[in-house]
């Protein structure tokens, strides 16, 4: 954390943060767990057993990530063909653009099926494979909604930066505090807040499906 408020974070620090995440969402994952049924815990309980399935989740973690290759593919791609100057007509652009759309609506289509799989893989006893077998088996007849739910998600998350990013900008732009780094301050805070927020939601999300 002592370099999160400044430049360029290094290779550990990077991967000292996205530990750091996952433990969080752990964490939250398990104390929601326990509220919805109404045992009670403190935030040591939370803390130390919440991170038995953690190479389960990773694992899961890693089969997510190849299900947004081919948004991510598609997304880079069109960029570098129209970045390389080698879109030149209208009909070029448009075709790049529709494969691009159709790679990313492949993406989030496994994703609304996968994403309750960060939950499931929490639960006593469950592997990986087997998280993401029970989770595309409870998207069944749901996809429509689950993807409805993630493009809601995804776009409450970005307004709610834009909306609350926007003024602290501006505000630091006028005050010119160079002793105190109030973006970077502001930005953990948001940043912590919507893995809250994120956790909460798929959780929520997952308690519905059963």
């Amino acid at each position: 954390m002592s370099g999160a408020f400044g430049g360029t974070l290094t290779e550990l620090q990077q991967f000292l943060s996205v530990l750091m995440a996952i433990l969080f969402w752990l964490t939250i994952v398990w104390a929601l767990r326990m509220r919805f049924a109404k045992q009670e815990f403190t935030a040591r309980d939370a803390l130390y057993s919440s991170a038995t399935p953690l190479v389960s989740y990773v694992i899961v973690g890693f089969f997510i990530m190849m299900q947004l290759t081919p948004g991510a593919l598609g997304v880079f791609v069109f960029n570098i063909a129209q970045g390389g100057g080698y879109l030149q007509g209208g009909v070029e652009v448009v075709s790049f653009a529709i494969a691009a759309a159709l790679l990313c609506a492949l993406s989030i289509y496994w994703l609304a099926g996968s994403l309750t799989a960060l939950v499931l893989v929490t639960l006593p006893q469950m592997y990986p494979w087997k998280a993401m077998r029970l989770s595309s088996e409870l998207a069944v007849y749901r996809r429509v909604r689950l993807v409805g739910h993630t493009l809601a998600l995804a776009l409450l998350l970005f307004a709610l930066w834009v909306v609350l990013l926007l003024p602290v900008l501006l505000l630091d732009s006028w005050l010119h505090w160079d002793w105190l780094p109030v973006v970077p301050i502001f930005v953990q805070a948001l940043s912590a807040f919507t893995l809250v927020y994120f956790s909460a939601y798929v959780y929520k999300l997952y308690r519905s499906m059963l």
